[in-house]
C-alpha cells in the first residue's frame, strides 16, 4: 500500500497538500496518518473541470459530440468543454499554487495528492516541457496511486524528474 511505503521511506515529510475533492483528499488522509502529517485541502489541486461532460462516459460523449471530443483530445492549447476549463487553465492554477509552496518548503519533502490531468499539467510546467506534447505522448501519464518524485534545485530553481509513476506493491 502506498501509505505504508511512504511511511517506510527514510524521508520526513514537511507537508501534504491535496485536492479538496473526496477521492484525493481521502488518499491524502491515509498517507497523512501513516507519515504523521495532516493534509491540507487545496482547491487549486482539483482535477480539470469538465463542464457539461462532468460525470459522463467518453463513449456517450463520442456518440453525441465526436468532433468536440476529438478536438479536446488533440488541440490542448485552445480546447474547452462548454462550462469547463482548458488544460492551460488547469496548468496555470496548479503551477501558481506549486510556486507558492516551493519557497516556504525549500529543502523539505512535500506530498501533493491530486488527479491525472491536473498532475500532468503541473508536471509539464515544473519540468518546463510542452503541455501539448506531454498530453499527446502520454509520457507523464500517471496511474492511480502512482508516485512521481521531482527534485527542485534550491539555487537555480530548475527541477528534474527523479521517479515517474512508480507503483506501490
Amino acid at each position: 500500500m502506498l501509505a505504508d511505503q511512504l511511511k517506510l521511506a527514510a524521508i520526513s515529510f514537511d507537508a501534504i497538500y491535496s485536492s479538496d475533492l473526496a477521492r484525493a483528499f481521502t488518499t491524502a488522509q491515509i498517507i497523512g496518518q501513516a507519515v504523521g502529517v495532516s493534509p491540507k485541502p487545496i482547491p487549486e489541486l482539483r482535477e480539470i473541470n469538465c463542464g457539461e461532460w462532468q460525470g459522463k462516459l467518453a463513449s456517450d460523449i463520442a456518440a453525441h459530440q465526436p468532433e468536440l471530443l476529438e478536438r479536446w483530445r488533440t488541440v490542448v492549447s485552445s480546447s474547452v468543454v462548454p462550462g469547463g476549463e482548458s488544460l492551460i487553465e488547469v496548468q496555470d492554477r496548479t503551477f501558481t499554487f506549486y510556486k507558492s509552496v516551493v519557497s516556504p518548503h525549500a529543502g523539505a519533502a512535500i506530498v501533493l495528492v491530486s488527479h491525472g490531468a491536473a498532475l500532468v499539467a503541473l508536471l509539464a510546467a515544473i519540468l518546463e516541457t510542452d503541455l501539448a506534447e506531454e498530453w499527446q505522448s502520454r509520457r507523464l501519464k500517471l496511474d492511480y496511486t502512482g508516485v512521481t518524485v521531482v527534485a527542485q534545485d534550491l539555487f537555480g530553481g530548475k527541477a528534474r524528474l527523479i521517479v515517474s509513476n512508480a507503483q506501490s506493491s
